[in-house]
Parts: structure tokens; C-alpha cells; sequence
């Protein structure tokens, strides 16, 4: 049985890390106020603070499954992604578009070398990266037949969806738009 590596402060581990920074998440309830937390990857693991002054991190998210959603916020020039594990949905964003770039390089990057089926991303993403670095969203109906309603909360509505390539069915988390405003 191999133990949980021990991590230190914020200020000694962006010294021996892939990739260091501020980024903001949305708070509990997905509500328009953002927080700051200051992420490290580092290895496969992805180590989040509160504060640049943390003597140990917050929470160690260990990225072995995970899946990389880019998207924006138009009209509120927010640039974000989100990271899919099995276990949960992590949305961060940031006001710099290279920032946010460089995140999901990193950690394509990494996915790509933990898995040996490659994916055509151009087909399968509801994402494109466009040639002016813009992302345009693809309609969901281009790969699911949306069904009925599974359940809903105060920002989102959790349809059933049957993906058309394969006629899995999977539950498809559906953000409304006006939330962000």
C-alpha cells in the first residue's frame, strides 16, 4: 500500500510544480460571487489554497480519471474550463484567456498521457478551439437526444440524454445562461 504524498505550503510547492496560479471558481451555489484559490499542478494531483499564505493545501484533487470542458462566459469576458473527475465538477476561470490556455495545455497534456484510447476532440467536444483562440459552442442536440427532466435546482436543470454515436445514456447537466448575467 503506497501513503498519500505530504504536501507543504503554497510558497514551497510553486517552486517544484508544473504549473502555478490564482484562479476563481464559482461559489457553493454556483451565485455570481467568485472566489479566489490559488491552484498548483503538480504530478497528477492538483492541490488548491485559500491563500497565497497556506501552510498546507486546502484539498489534493488526484487527477488519474478526468475529463477537460473549455468554455466562456460571453459578455462577461470570463475564460474557464471545467475538470470532470468520477467523484466531482471542478469550474474555474479567470479574467486572462492565455492564463486559462496555458491550465488546459497542461492538463490535456497530462490526460492525454494517462490514457491510451486517443479522442477526436473536434468531433465528440460540445467545445471547438477555434483559429482565433475563440470557443464556440456546438449545440448539445448535434450529440445527444435530450429526454426528460431528472431533477433541477436553483441554477440548473438535470435532463436525460441518450448519446447519439453510441446510445449511451448519460445525465446531462444543464446551466441556465442567466445565471451568469
Amino acid at each position: 500500500m503506497t501513503s498519500k504524498p505530504h504536501y507543504g505550503s503554497f510558497q514551497n510547492e510553486r517552486l517544484r510544480c508544473e504549473m502555478s496560479g490564482r484562479l476563481d471558481k464559482p461559489g457553493r451555489k454556483m451565485q455570481s460571487r467568485w472566489k479566489h484559490r490559488y491552484y498548483i499542478l503538480k504530478g497528477q494531483d492538483l492541490l488548491y489554497y485559500l491563500s497565497e499564505q497556506d501552510r498546507s493545501p486546502r484539498k489534493v484533487i488526484h487527477l488519474d480519471m478526468f475529463q477537460i470542458v473549455p468554455f466562456i462566459l460571453s459578455g462577461q469576458d470570463l475564460f474557464g474550463f471545467m475538470i470532470q473527475t468520477p467523484n466531482r465538477s471542478l469550474v474555474l476561470f479567470s479574467l486572462n484567456e492565455n492564463e486559462v490556455e496555458k491550465w488546459m495545455k497542461l492538463l490535456s497534456d497530462l490526460n492525454r498521457r494517462r490514457t491510451s484510447d486517443q479522442i477526436n476532440t473536434e468531433s465528440t467536444s460540445l467545445f471547438k478551439l477555434t483559429t482565433k483562440k475563440t470557443i464556440v459552442a456546438k449545440s448539445i442536440d448535434t450529440f445527444y437526444e435530450v429526454k426528460e427532466d431528472l431533477g433541477f435546482g436553483g441554477f440548473s436543470v438535470v435532463k436525460r440524454g441518450v448519446q447519439r454515436t453510441t446510445g449511451k445514456e448519460f445525465a446531462l447537466k444543464v446551466i441556465s445562461s442567466a445565471f451568469f448575467r
